[in-house]
Formats: C-alpha cells, sequence, structure tokens
C-alpha cells in the first residue's frame, strides 16, 4: 500500500514551493520562522468494491518548515499510510530533509527553484534490509511562467545512494545512483482553480554500474484553493517500467490502466 503514498509523495516534493502562486508571492508574505502543513489523503484503484485485489488506502503526511530567513529554508516530511484492503496494516514511509533557497529571478519569465533533500530511513526496510545510511537528491527546478495563468516547470534531478553494503540483504542490488526529469504544465483558468498534468521519467544504476529498468509516473491533478492556507487536491496516478520490446514487453508511457492507476484525494491545511 505504500507506493502510492511514495509516488504521490515524489510529485509534491518535486514542486514544494515552486507552484506558480508560491512563487509569485515568495517575497510579499509576512515572514515567520516556522510553518506546518497537513495532508490527509484517500487513494484508490478503479476495481470493484467487492473485488478482492481491491488497493485503497489512507494516508497523512505533515510538513514543517523553519525558515532560517527570508531566502532559505528547510522542510521535515514525515508520513504515515494505512491500507483499507487486506490486513489493513499502517506503517510509517521514509522520512525526508528537504533544504531551499527561494526563487531565483533569471530573466522576466524564467525562475530556478533549487533545493536539496536527503532521504532518512526511518522504515525497517530501508535501515535494516537495504542497510541504507542516505540518498542524496539535488533539484534544481526551472520555471517557465508564460502567463499568470500558465506556467512549465522542469526539474532534472540527480540523485546519490548512501549503502553500508551494495546488495541489500535479500539479494537485490541497491540502487547506486540516478536521474530523474520530471515535466510539469500547470494551467489555472480561475484565480482559485488549477489542473496540472505531470510526468516523471526515472534512469538508475547500481554499483556494478549496471543500468536499471527505467521506471514512469503520471499524473493529472486538479487543485482548487479554500482560502490561502486550505486546498483541496483530486487527482489520477500511474506508473510503470520501460521494459525490451523485443522480449514481448510494454515499453509504451500510458496515461491510464484500468488494473494500475489509481484516484486521489487530498485535503491540506497549512497552520
Amino acid at each position: 500500500m505504500g507506493i502510492i503514498l511514495i509516488l504521490i509523495t515524489l510529485i509534491t516534493s518535486a514542486f514544494a514551493n515552486t507552484t506558480l502562486m508560491e512563487l509569485e508571492n515568495a517575497n510579499q508574505t509576512t515572514f515567520k520562522d516556522l510553518n506546518i502543513r497537513l495532508d490527509l489523503g484517500y487513494n484508490s484503484d478503479f476495481k470493484e468494491t467487492s473485488d478482492t485485489e481491491k488497493n485503497q488506502g489512507l494516508s497523512a503526511e505533515g510538513f514543517i518548515t523553519y525558515f532560517f530567513n527570508k531566502e532559505y529554508n528547510s522542510t521535515l516530511v514525515l508520513s504515515h499510510n494505512k491500507s483499507l484492503s487486506g490486513a489493513r496494516e499502517g506503517n510509517f514511509n521514509d522520512s525526508r530533509l528537504t533544504f531551499r533557497r527561494v526563487p531565483i529571478k533569471l530573466t522576466q519569465k524564467i525562475l530556478l527553484a533549487p533545493n536539496t533533500t536527503f532521504i532518512i530511513p526511518s522504515t525497517e526496510g530501508s535501515r535494516k534490509i537495504n542497510s541504507m545510511y542516505t540518498t542524496m537528491q539535488l533539484n534544481p527546478a526551472f520555471v517557465y511562467i508564460a502567463n499568470p495563468a500558465l506556467s512549465f516547470t522542469y526539474v532534472p534531478r540527480v540523485f546519490k545512494g548512501f549503502y553500508e553494503y551494495e546488495v541489500s540483504r535479500v539479494g537485490v542490488s541497491n540502487v547506486s545512483h540516478g536521474i530523474t526529469q520530471i515535466f510539469n504544465l500547470s494551467y489555472a483558468p480561475v484565480e482559485k482553480f488549477s489542473i496540472a498534468p505531470t510526468v516523471i521519467y526515472n534512469k538508475r544504476w547500481n554499483f556494478n554500474n549496471r543500468e536499471l529498468i527505467d521506471t514512469y509516473i503520471t499524473n493529472i491533478e486538479a487543485t482548487y484553493l479554500i482560502d490561502r492556507k486550505t486546498n483541496i487536491r483530486l487527482g489520477t496516478l500511474s506508473a510503470g517500467q520501460f521494459l525490451d520490446n523485443e522480449q514481448g514487453k510494454d515499453s509504451s508511457l500510458k496515461l491510464f490502466d484500468e488494473n494500475t492507476t489509481q484516484y486521489y484525494f487530498t485535503y491540506s491545511r497549512t497552520f
């Protein structure tokens, strides 16, 4: 059940502090030392409720942001998910610590929003099975603002994993390094509503420099701002792998798959 929350987290973390509204108001909001945000969510696949293989669950994610000054801040992200299927188990996910600078204006329409994230191995899988120390991500987000309603974001993320051992305790190679390319288009036809399609393409290598199977995520999300501190989000999320067609396996990018695509609803409140 953790996969859906992990995928949603990947998307939200990629655009933390880089949405069009946040970029426009970066130097206009009242400065305070601490900011706390809570996201509560529900996710499900499109299978019938009576289907024994139906996958659905609840999630909670907390963002604790400390502002060193008006230019630099850091965010600690803690998350937990609860399955509503099968054994209905709940578990925490790996935490994340991000250091961020407010967006830098490169041109009249192009902004750079740099940040660095460290994955904290909080789960038993990361600590005991994978023996991970941390994974470091460099996230230079380039934002092109076409007009007040339309923006395009590109994030060429580079990441490096640090482990005690190159192979996990179950015999699977740990990921040494990789490149993640994130493409996001955000359109706000009216003041409080926006829709944003996102494509994430991921390339990874193990410690023998062997290339692993490429993966992708496709996401379409609609956001409604209730007020400056509260919003609700509704979206669909698909994930897959690019495999060799010569072996008879699909290598195409899918926006929707009736068996694996999930939809989700998130309520977000900032305190």
